[in-house]
């Protein structure tokens, strides 16, 4: 998927921090589910772009700070840590949406073997 961002793939697109963002992804979501992939990125992009614009430097009143360079990467770590700590198969685990979620439009006929 971001092959079709950049345009083409490249050695250079894949450092450390992109590979850190995915890897998070993955951890927080749960590796096992396809649920749990998709709830990881959805959670980890919505942490990184609600820190991204702190990273320029705070303004609370009379206090200022400077850059704070590395912050979304530290709220990164962080949701790791509490993630492995509380739930460390992800926030999914080994279940899907549909086993979840209890509702009818999610529920499927089929039999237990």
């Amino acid at each position: 998927m971001l092959a079709t961002t950049i345009g083409a793939f490249s050695p250079k697109a894949f450092g450390l921090t992109q590979t850190f963002i995915i890897l998070s992804m993955l951890l927080v979501g749960g590796m096992t589910s396809v649920s749990g992939a998709i709830a990881g990125t959805a959670a980890i992009t919505a942490i990184t772009e609600f820190l991204r614009p702190y990273e320029s430097g705070l303004s609370l009143g009379p206090l200022e700070t400077g850059s704070l360079f590395g912050l979304s990467t530290f709220g990164l770590g962080l949701v790791i840590l509490l993630t492995l700590y509380f739930r460390p198969s992800g926030i999914f685990g080994y279940r899907e949406l549909n086993q979840v979620l209890p509702g009818r439009f999610l529920k499927r006929n089929h039999r237990e073997p």
